[in-house]
């Protein structure tokens, strides 16, 4: 068991410590998603067992397909840019990103869910929320034109040699454009069609 915690240790010590690049974007925002569909959820659901919830499976379901999926066939596809460049991914271990796609996204989107009503109780729900989609928004401005634009290996990248991640003159788009923009598409769309329903649910 010891040797289990200090294996789970390491590889939560070698993601969160590393300037892990989108990889601390996405954890905050699968984070933010637990919290907005929790507060968007039917009162009453609280009070029923956590996989009882038909609002939280469905929400889960969401989470796995369409914030896990694009996040993982983005590193398939970039893994340098998928670290904003800041860690060779050659460096992190087969198991350390099998550990962040299997345990640690579903949990930062569990712990949103579940803080959500006592801090909804304690008249901060949406004002969390906010503060997380603030820190969002601050983070894709800050690494717009210095690393989320450019895709390249990391050694291309430390060389400069990088390519946008949409050319428009002429207009092209890399293959992670073309799988985030269908991927990303696909969730927004999804992820509103779920918003309402909870909506609808909770009248």
């Amino acid at each position: 068991m010891k040797k289990i915690m200090n294996t789970v240790y390491s590889c939560l010590k070698a993601i969160l410590t590393d300037n892990s690049g989108t990889v601390q974007l996405d954890i905050i925002l699968t984070g933010l998603l637990g919290l907005l569909f929790s507060l968007m959820s039917p009162k009453d659901e609280h009070d029923k067992p956590l996989f009882n919830r038909k609002t939280f499976r469905l929400s889960f379901l969401y989470m796995l397909i369409s914030g896990i999926g694009v996040a993982v066939g983005a590193y398939i596809i970039e893994p340098a840019w998928m670290l904003m460049y800041w860690i060779n991914p050659v460096c992190i271990p087969l198991s350390h990103i099998i550990f962040l796609f299997a345990l640690i996204y579903p949990g930062s989107f569990l712990l949103g869910y579940l803080v959500a009503p006592h801090l909804d109780a304690a008249g901060w729900g949406w004002r969390v929320l906010s503060v997380l989609i603030g820190y969002e928004v601050i983070f894709v401005i800050m690494n717009l034109t210095s690393r989320l634009w450019k895709v390249a290996s990391f050694e291309n990248f430390a060389q400069g040699n990088t390519v946008p991640l949409v050319s428009f003159s002429p207009l092209s788009f890399t293959p992670l454009a073309i799988e985030l923009t269908i991927g990303l598409g696909v969730a927004v769309s999804s992820g509103i069609a779920l918003l309402l329903y909870l909506r609808k649910l909770s009248k």
